[in-house]
Protein backbone atom coordinates (compact mmCIF):
# COMPACT_ATOMS: atom_id res chain seq x y z
CA UNK A 1 0.00 0.00 0.00
CA UNK A 2 1.34 3.43 -0.96
CA UNK A 3 2.09 5.81 1.90
CA UNK A 4 -0.03 8.97 1.76
CA UNK A 5 0.44 12.49 3.05
CA UNK A 6 -2.25 15.15 3.06
CA UNK A 7 -0.11 18.24 2.59
CA UNK A 8 -1.78 21.52 3.52
CA UNK A 9 0.01 24.75 2.72
CA UNK A 10 -0.72 28.31 1.74
CA UNK A 11 -0.20 31.94 2.48
CA UNK A 12 -0.24 33.31 6.03
CA UNK A 13 -3.79 33.79 7.36
CA UNK A 14 -5.27 31.63 4.59
CA UNK A 15 -6.99 29.28 7.05
CA UNK A 16 -4.72 26.29 6.49
CA UNK A 17 -4.38 25.44 10.19
CA UNK A 18 -8.13 25.66 10.80
CA UNK A 19 -8.76 23.44 7.80
CA UNK A 20 -6.04 20.99 8.86
CA UNK A 21 -7.52 20.52 12.34
CA UNK A 22 -11.00 20.03 10.95
CA UNK A 23 -9.81 17.46 8.40
CA UNK A 24 -7.69 15.60 10.97
CA UNK A 25 -10.70 15.22 13.22
CA UNK A 26 -13.12 14.21 10.50
CA UNK A 27 -10.71 11.80 8.77
CA UNK A 28 -9.18 10.41 12.01
CA UNK A 29 -5.62 10.89 10.81
CA UNK A 30 -2.68 12.37 12.75
CA UNK A 31 -1.81 16.01 12.15
CA UNK A 32 1.63 17.56 12.31
CA UNK A 33 1.05 21.31 12.40
CA UNK A 34 4.23 23.38 12.31
CA UNK A 35 2.91 26.24 14.48
CA UNK A 36 1.92 23.77 17.20
CA UNK A 37 5.49 22.46 17.31
CA UNK A 38 6.89 25.98 17.27
CA UNK A 39 4.63 27.14 20.10
CA UNK A 40 5.75 24.23 22.28
CA UNK A 41 9.36 25.23 21.63
CA UNK A 42 8.50 28.82 22.60
CA UNK A 43 6.96 27.54 25.83
CA UNK A 44 10.07 25.53 26.72
CA UNK A 45 12.84 27.76 25.35
CA UNK A 46 11.21 31.17 25.60
CA UNK A 47 10.50 33.82 23.01
CA UNK A 48 11.82 37.28 22.29
CA UNK A 49 12.39 38.84 18.88
CA UNK A 50 11.94 38.09 15.19
CA UNK A 51 15.44 36.58 14.83
CA UNK A 52 14.69 34.10 17.64
CA UNK A 53 11.29 33.27 16.13
CA UNK A 54 12.96 32.60 12.78
CA UNK A 55 15.62 30.43 14.44
CA UNK A 56 12.97 28.34 16.19
CA UNK A 57 11.00 28.28 12.94
CA UNK A 58 13.93 26.63 11.17
CA UNK A 59 14.28 24.12 14.02
CA UNK A 60 10.57 23.42 13.81
CA UNK A 61 10.86 22.42 10.16
CA UNK A 62 13.61 19.96 11.14
CA UNK A 63 11.28 18.45 13.77
CA UNK A 64 8.34 18.39 11.37
CA UNK A 65 10.30 16.44 8.75
CA UNK A 66 11.71 14.06 11.37
CA UNK A 67 8.22 13.26 12.68
CA UNK A 68 6.96 12.85 9.11
CA UNK A 69 9.78 10.42 8.41
CA UNK A 70 8.86 8.33 11.47
CA UNK A 71 5.21 8.20 10.43
CA UNK A 72 6.21 7.24 6.88
CA UNK A 73 8.44 4.50 8.30
CA UNK A 74 5.37 3.18 10.11
CA UNK A 75 3.26 3.26 6.92
CA UNK A 76 0.97 5.83 8.53
CA UNK A 77 -1.12 8.31 6.56
CA UNK A 78 -1.13 11.79 8.09
CA UNK A 79 -1.62 15.51 7.55
CA UNK A 80 1.38 17.81 7.31
CA UNK A 81 0.55 21.52 7.63
CA UNK A 82 2.70 24.63 7.26
CA UNK A 83 3.36 27.58 5.01
CA UNK A 84 5.87 25.50 3.05
CA UNK A 85 8.09 27.45 0.69
CA UNK A 86 9.68 26.19 -2.53
CA UNK A 87 12.78 24.98 -0.61
CA UNK A 88 10.62 22.22 0.87
CA UNK A 89 10.62 20.46 -2.53
CA UNK A 90 14.15 19.10 -1.84
CA UNK A 91 13.11 17.79 1.58
CA UNK A 92 10.02 16.08 0.16
CA UNK A 93 12.18 14.49 -2.55
CA UNK A 94 14.61 13.26 0.12
CA UNK A 95 11.77 11.70 2.11
CA UNK A 96 10.25 10.12 -1.04
CA UNK A 97 13.60 8.52 -1.90
CA UNK A 98 13.60 6.76 1.49
CA UNK A 99 9.86 6.11 1.93
CA UNK A 100 7.88 6.54 -1.34
CA UNK A 101 4.59 8.37 -0.84
CA UNK A 102 1.82 10.16 -2.68
CA UNK A 103 0.34 13.47 -1.62
CA UNK A 104 -3.02 15.11 -1.61
CA UNK A 105 -1.91 18.74 -1.72
CA UNK A 106 -4.34 21.34 -0.48
CA UNK A 107 -3.24 24.85 -1.36
CA UNK A 108 -5.15 27.44 0.67
CA UNK A 109 -5.27 30.97 -0.67
CA UNK A 110 -7.48 33.82 -1.59
CA UNK A 111 -7.79 37.52 -2.15
CA UNK A 112 -4.53 39.07 -0.87
CA UNK A 113 -6.40 42.05 0.62
CA UNK A 114 -8.58 39.69 2.67
CA UNK A 115 -5.52 37.72 3.84
CA UNK A 116 -3.82 40.95 4.94
CA UNK A 117 -6.95 41.93 6.89
CA UNK A 118 -7.06 38.50 8.56
CA UNK A 119 -3.40 38.70 9.45
CA UNK A 120 -3.92 42.13 11.03
CA UNK A 121 -7.03 40.94 12.90
CA UNK A 122 -5.23 37.83 14.11
CA UNK A 123 -2.45 40.06 15.45
CA UNK A 124 -4.89 42.43 17.17
CA UNK A 125 -6.87 39.57 18.74
CA UNK A 126 -3.92 38.51 20.88
CA UNK A 127 -4.97 34.88 20.44
CA UNK A 128 -1.77 33.80 18.69
CA UNK A 129 1.24 32.83 20.74
CA UNK A 130 3.38 35.95 21.34
CA UNK A 131 6.45 34.04 20.19
CA UNK A 132 5.29 34.44 16.59
CA UNK A 133 6.06 38.17 17.00
CA UNK A 134 3.26 39.05 14.61
CA UNK A 135 3.75 42.71 15.54
CA UNK A 136 7.11 42.53 13.69
CA UNK A 137 5.73 40.44 10.83
CA UNK A 138 2.62 42.56 10.25
CA UNK A 139 4.39 45.39 8.42
CA UNK A 140 6.33 42.92 6.27
CA UNK A 141 3.06 41.21 5.32
CA UNK A 142 1.32 44.53 4.69
CA UNK A 143 4.19 45.63 2.42
CA UNK A 144 4.32 42.35 0.48
CA UNK A 145 1.17 40.21 0.75
CA UNK A 146 2.08 38.24 -2.38
CA UNK A 147 -0.49 36.90 -4.79
CA UNK A 148 -2.50 35.14 -2.08
CA UNK A 149 -1.53 31.74 -3.53
CA UNK A 150 1.38 29.32 -3.24
CA UNK A 151 2.41 26.99 -6.02
CA UNK A 152 1.94 23.23 -5.56
CA UNK A 153 4.96 20.98 -5.19
CA UNK A 154 6.07 18.61 -7.91
CA UNK A 155 4.91 15.47 -6.12
CA UNK A 156 2.78 12.53 -7.25
CA UNK A 157 -0.84 12.65 -6.21
CA UNK A 158 -3.74 15.08 -6.17
CA UNK A 159 -3.82 18.88 -5.97
CA UNK A 160 -6.76 20.91 -4.70
CA UNK A 161 -6.73 24.69 -4.51
CA UNK A 162 -9.13 25.97 -1.85
CA UNK A 163 -10.19 29.61 -2.02
CA UNK A 164 -10.58 30.70 1.60
CA UNK A 165 -11.43 34.33 0.86
CA UNK A 166 -14.80 33.59 2.48
CA UNK A 167 -13.82 30.80 4.86
CA UNK A 168 -17.44 30.02 5.77
CA UNK A 169 -18.17 29.14 2.13
CA UNK A 170 -15.44 26.47 1.91
CA UNK A 171 -17.10 23.14 1.07
CA UNK A 172 -15.58 21.02 3.86
CA UNK A 173 -17.86 18.07 3.11
CA UNK A 174 -16.61 17.84 -0.46
CA UNK A 175 -12.97 18.10 0.63
CA UNK A 176 -13.46 15.34 3.21
CA UNK A 177 -15.16 13.11 0.59
CA UNK A 178 -12.34 13.61 -1.92
CA UNK A 179 -9.60 12.88 0.60
CA UNK A 180 -11.43 9.88 2.09
CA UNK A 181 -11.80 8.36 -1.38
CA UNK A 182 -8.13 9.08 -2.16
CA UNK A 183 -7.01 7.46 1.11
CA UNK A 184 -8.92 4.28 0.22
CA UNK A 185 -7.15 3.79 -3.12
CA UNK A 186 -4.33 1.27 -2.78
Amino acid sequence: MMRKIILITGAPASGKTSLAYELAGRLSVPLIARDTLKEHLFDVLGHSDRAWSQKLGAATFTLLYAIAEELLRGDQSFILESNFKSQAQAEFERLRAIHPFETFQIICGGDPDVLVQRFAQRHKSGERHPGHVDHHNLQTFLDNPGSGWYEPFNLPGEILKVDTTVFASVDHENIVRKIAAWLQVA
